[in-house]
C-alpha cells in the first residue's frame, strides 16, 4: 500500500525514486499520499466494501462496465458468467481519483493506464503515453505486489477470468493536456 508522506514530493524527487525503483522496488514505497488524502482514500474503500464483494469487483464494473449481480449478503460482484471484459482487451487512461501527493507548483498529474485483461508490454505503455498523454516529461511504473492497495489485482501478464483489471501502469507526468480514452 502507498505510504503516508509528510510532505508532497517534488518532481526531481519523484524521478529519482522511480529510477531507483527499477532496481529496488522498495524505493517506490517513498511515493504516497499525505495523511488527509490517505484518510479520504481509506474511507472511500470502506464505503465500497459495504456495497461490493471486493474493491476489485467495483473497479471492473466502474472502469470497464462489467455486468454485476447481487450475492446472498446483498453485495454486488462482477457476474463472471456474463463478463467479457477479462477476455477482451480494453484500455483506459485516466487520472487517479486518489492521486499521490505532489508539490502543486510542479504540476504533476497522477494517471493510471488500466487494462481489463492482461499486463501491457512496456512498448504499449510508451505508445499510449505518446498518443494520449502529451507532456514535457514523464516517469511510469507498475506497483509491485507488496505496495498494491487492491491486493486481488492480478500481478502477472495473464489473468484468470475472475480477476480484477490488471494493476495499472502508474504514469506521473508534467501534463499539458489530459485525455481520457476507452478503446478495444
Amino acid at each position: 500500500m502507498a505510504a503516508i508522506v509528510s510532505a508532497p514530493l517534488r518532481w526531481q524527487e519523484v524521478k529519482e525514486i522511480v529510477q531507483r525503483g527499477k532496481s529496488d522496488v522498495t524505493a517506490l514505497s517513498s511515493i504516497g499520499r499525505c495523511a488527509w488524502d490517505y484518510a479520504d482514500y481509506t474511507e472511500y474503500c470502506s464505503q465500497l466494501k459495504e456495497k461490493w464483494a471486493t474493491v476489485g469487483d467495483n473497479m471492473r464494473a466502474k472502469l470497464f462496465n462489467a455486468p454485476t449481480r447481487a450475492i446472498p449478503d446483498g453485495k454486488l460482484e462482477v457476474d463472471n458468467d456474463l463478463d467479457t471484459t477479462s477476455s477482451t482487451c480494453y484500455v483506459l487512461v485516466m487520472k487517479n481519483e486518489f492521486p499521490y501527493s505532489f508539490a502543486p507548483e510542479d504540476q504533476i498529474s497522477h494517471v493510471n493506464i488500466w487494462c481489463s485483461s492482461q499486463g501491457l508490454d512496456d512498448s504499449i505503455v510508451e505508445q499510449l503515453i505518446a498518443e494520449r498523454l502529451p507532456c514535457d516529461e514523464y516517469v511510469w511504473f507498475v506497483n509491485p505486489p507488496q505496495l498494491r492497495s487492491v491486493k486481488t489485482v492480478c500481478p502477472s501478464f495473464s489473468c484468470p477470468p475472475t480477476s480484477v483489471p490488471v494493476q495499472p501502469a502508474i504514469v506521473l507526468t508534467k501534463i499539458i493536456m489530459f485525455i481520457v480514452a476507452l478503446c478495444s
